[in-house]
């Protein structure tokens, strides 16, 4: 007697949700399993193109690494094209694929984007080679977007204002913003939570409102004021978790409210800049709701036996004031 085939009846979004755990390639080869399994195909909710995916094509062919690399761009575009419905997820890595490749193929990638963005994505995970790519404006024009993952990309000014409605998530992983002597409109995001920086050089030309920002991580970043990423002090009202280098301290208003912040975290810790200590001080001045202060200290401010007198009479300034409040 033949054997049912229960997951073919299982609910469509179910069957949709299995696929996604599976390699892009190993989801290709279960079309053949039955029409349902190949329809699912065309309406898949997860489309991610990483490491795995390119490995598996540059296995599979033995050509020139160019025509390697037009075969997996091919797949992409076709996949794409023939995708019917919305599209939940997408996720590309190119970080192996070479610069030359995806400078020659930017218009290319600038379809497909616009593709997703039509589709309804709610979640992007891009990741490029060596800065080598200018993200089109049209992923900043996506009104259903809700996570944003970029990597190794470059960032033109934006020519007009955004408003990214859904957007909860957002983190830059070396990033390259444009010259910040171009105009940058500000990006408005209502419902952003977490947003983080992390080596991605100058980021003062990025300008954002997030009124319910929840966490905030800036790591190894230049020029990384916090004043010139929010132009409205209020956005730092609402944070619960900091994460910064201590440069990102410098240039903090002096008007700025209370802060909610809970959790503070700072790294590369000194005290021969007068302006910096000056911002350490204001921070925790106005920070009523902190619970736990980590502090990473410079290896150089470890060694000196004045700085560290320095760091005491800081903080029984601090403890003083929390006293009085």
């Amino acid at each position: 007697m033949a054997r049912s085939d229960r997951f073919s009846q299982l609910p469509e979004d179910i069957l949709d949700h299995i696929l996604g755990f599976l390699p892009i390639q190993d989801i290709v080869r279960t079309t053949v399993l039955s029409t349902i399994w190949r329809d699912l195909w065309f309406t898949l909710r997860q489309l991610c193109f990483d490491r795995r995916f390119f490995s598996y094509i540059d296995k599979k062919n033995r050509t020139s690494k160019y025509v390697k690399k037009s075969c997996a761009f091919y797949i992409i575009n076709k996949v794409l094209l023939q995708h019917r419905g919305t599209i939940q997820k997408f996720a590309i890595d190119l970080s192996q694929v070479g610069k030359v490749s995806i400078r020659s193929r930017s218009f290319d990638f600038d379809q497909c984007l616009d593709l997703v963005v039509r589709k309804g994505v709610q979640e992007v995970h891009l990741q490029f080679w060596g800065e080598s790519y200018k993200l089109p404006n049209c992923i900043f024009s996506c009104s259903t977007v809700k996570s944003l993952h970029l990597c190794r990309i470059n960032i033109v000014p934006i020519d007009f204002p955004h408003t990214l409605p859904y957007l909860t998530s957002l983190y830059f992983e070396d990033i390259r913003f444009g010259p910040a002597d171009l105009p940058y409109y500000v990006i408005d995001v209502p419902m952003l939570k977490n947003l983080s920086f992390s080596n991605c050089g100058d980021i003062s030309p990025f300008k954002v409102t997030a009124r319910n920002l929840c966490n905030l991580t800036i790591k190894d970043c230049c020029s990384s004021q916090l004043c010139s990423i929010f132009p409205l002090a209020s956005n730092l009202i609402s944070i619960r978790t900091l994460d910064l280098h201590c440069e990102s301290l410098q240039g903090l208003p002096q008007e700025t409210d209370a802060t909610n912040v809970e959790l503070l975290k700072l790294e590369g810790f000194r005290f021969h800049n007068d302006g910096l200590t000056s911002a350490f001080v204001h921070l925790l001045c106005i920070c009523p709701q902190l619970c736990k202060l980590e502090i990473t200290f410079s290896v150089i401010f470890i060694t000196s036996f004045s700085w560290t007198i320095a760091l005491c009479n800081i903080f029984v300034t601090c403890f003083m004031y929390f006293l009085t409040v």
